[in-house]
């Protein structure tokens, strides 16, 4: 945890008053608090955190209802980020007016929303395996310093870790073991293939890695990617006939606009109402397909959106040269 003492002008609280700012996860909540505590008697009336990409505006303020020396300020990221929180805490004493600001800077992990739990059997059935051949040690210093934790493997050639995702639970796997020729094997077991992207790409951050083969299995994804693309396919296809029914109308529709004037022309009353009410009904026809032509480029992007994603999701599960 960070901490910060007064100076001796610290005017009207004590001297000794000290600040302890850090990170908890409230399982039960589902959420990570930041814990500010203050000693020598005195009380916190607000906390300030300014931080880039982790809050609306890089700045929140939360004032304290309960004027005690301990705060606790809910964080929750929106995305895997590692930032650095600068915390200004409002420090007073009971039933005065001033109060002092001390400034402490606290880091907040990448993967802090991920929190330890003890390892079992019910892993995730996706993964991404690749092979290292850095030194054991290395990877944990990674994981110390990009999870909230504290970490000293028991078996000094392996790592077993086994995390939960504070409010939704989702599980996270990563086992690092001994392989053939002095490398280890690195196994990341998740569904989401976004989370494995972003743990590949900070790992070889981390160990310098500027190329890094891997084998990823995500059935749950590709079974979902595979029904992406036959919709791509049905969407297409749809496209291909309304653009044919269109070239078509459109034709019938020139024709009927000089059958039309043919009959004017001639004073042939009848032949032109006639005329006049299949092109009509052809208008109408003709802007319905386009409704539908449209409606549908609208679900073909929507589609191809989804593709771009996932191409982009899976390239991330690797390393190469730029």
């Amino acid at each position: 945890p960070s901490r910060s003492s007064a100076p001796t002008t610290a005017g009207l609280i004590p001297t000794s008053t000290e600040i302890q700012v850090e990170l908890q996860a409230d399982r039960a909540r589902g959420v990570l608090e930041l814990v500010c505590r203050t000693t020598a008697d005195t009380i916190i009336r607000g906390v300030a955190i300014f931080a880039e990409q982790l809050f609306d505006g890089e700045a929140l303020f939360c004032p304290n209802p309960t004027l005690s020396p301990e705060m606790r300020v809910p964080i929750c990221p929106k995305k895997c980020i590692d930032t650095e929180m600068q915390v200004r805490v409002m420090v007073g004493v009971r039933g005065g007016t001033a109060f002092h600001v001390f400034e402490v800077k606290q880091r907040l992990p990448k993967f802090a929303l991920h929190c330890r739990v003890p390892m079992s059997t019910s892993l995730p059935a996706s993964s991404c395996t690749f092979r290292i051949t850095e030194r054991i040690q290395r990877v944990v210093l990674w994981v110390q310093q990009c999870f909230p934790m504290a970490y000293t493997p028991e078996n000094p050639d392996r790592i077993d870790l086994l995390f939960s995702a504070l409010g939704k639970g989702d599980p996270l796997g990563l086992v690092v073991a001994p392989a053939e020729g002095g490398s280890y094997q690195v196994t990341i077991r998740t569904d989401d293939m976004e989370l494995a992207g972003d743990l590949v790409q900070d790992l070889c951050q981390f160990l310098q890695r500027a190329e890094l083969d891997s084998l990823a299995d995500f059935p749950t994804e590709m079974e979902r990617f595979q029904k992406v693309l036959q919709k791509v396919l049905e969407f297409n296809a749809l496209r291909l006939k309304l653009t044919a029914d269109m070239a078509d109308g459109s034709n019938l529709v020139k024709a009927l606009v000089v059958k039309a004037e043919d009959a004017r022309l001639l004073g042939n009353m009848p032949l032109l109402r006639s005329a006049l009410n299949e092109l009509k009904a052809a208008n109408e026809e003709l802007l319905q397909s386009y409704r539908i032509r449209a409606t549908n480029h609208q679900e073909l992007l929507t589609c191809l959106k989804d593709v771009n994603q996932m191409i982009q999701k899976a390239a991330r599960l690797r390393v190469a040269r730029q």
